[in-house]
């Protein structure tokens, strides 16, 4: 497959409590980048509110299968 970009998702790991029954932050961090071909479906800049416009677009994603051990 051919590549034009990279995906990165978030990983999101719950907060709790500890033995001592003190919370626990819930995390966010970010993945690795994965290698991906992006392709644009639909991109316009017609949305329009009251106090300016927005962008609206679609894609196609692909990336390649990640094998499992």
């Amino acid at each position: 497959m051919r590549y034009n970009g990279t995906l990165r998702y978030e990983i999101l790991t719950e907060g709790g409590i500890d033995e001592w029954g003190e919370p626990i932050e819930a995390r966010s961090d970010w993945s690795d980048p994965l290698p991906c071909s992006i392709k644009t479906n639909s991109d316009n800049r017609k949305g329009r509110y009251e106090d300016g416009e927005f962008r609206q677009a679609s894609f196609t994603i692909l990336v390649e299968c990640i094998p499992f051990p």
